[in-house]
């Protein structure tokens, strides 16, 4: 133990912290986020999911446009076609991860795919993607449809081509 004066304890050590008597100010001002209140937060949600739509969309539309290269063509639809389908990689009813997957894959593809797509390309199909949202245009339903049509055509040909074939063999072996 050592033998310190009052005033020496005072001067020695760390010097950012405060010296007991201090008191921190008893209300500070609350951070940003607390302040932000839930209806202001779905609200920025759903400005991005309006957004993220609104660049898929533009993807479709890139998709169809001649001076967009075979490969970003090929991942537009990629990217799009998952965007818009009923169907996950990881199902939406495990939790935290299904619906993780449509957080960070979609706008990760999409993020890939407007690299790949020119400049001018992407802002032209950008406003155009704009102008048919303003006039009201889209049918989403339209597409879901379109998707789930297409998975259960290939559904259809996995059956006749997998499942069938072994459902012979196995009732020959019987």
């Amino acid at each position: 133990m050592s033998n310190k004066t009052g005033k020496e304890k005072q001067t020695s050590g760390c010097s950012a912290w405060p010296a007991p008597s201090l008191r921190l100010p008893v209300d500070p001002a609350p951070p940003k986020l607390i302040r932000t209140t839930m209806s202001q937060l779905w609200e920025r949600l759903r400005n991005k999911a309006r957004a993220l739509k609104l660049e898929v969309y533009a993807l479709l539309l890139a998709y169809h446009d001649p001076r967009v290269p075979w490969y970003a063509k090929a991942f537009a639809a990629l990217v799009a076609a998952y965007a818009l389908s009923p169907i996950d990689l990881i199902p939406d009813f495990i939790p935290i991860l299904g619906q993780l997957d449509d957080l960070v894959l979609v706008p990760l593809g999409v993020w890939l795919v407007t690299r790949l797509i020119p400049r001018a390309v992407l802002e032209d199909c950008r406003a155009r993607a704009r102008e048919t949202f303003d006039r009201g245009a889209i049918k989403p339903w339209v597409s879901v449809l379109l998707v789930a049509g297409i998975w259960l055509v290939v559904l259809a040909l996995v059956f006749l081509l997998v499942v069938l074939p072994i459902l012979r063999r196995m009732s020959l072996r019987s």
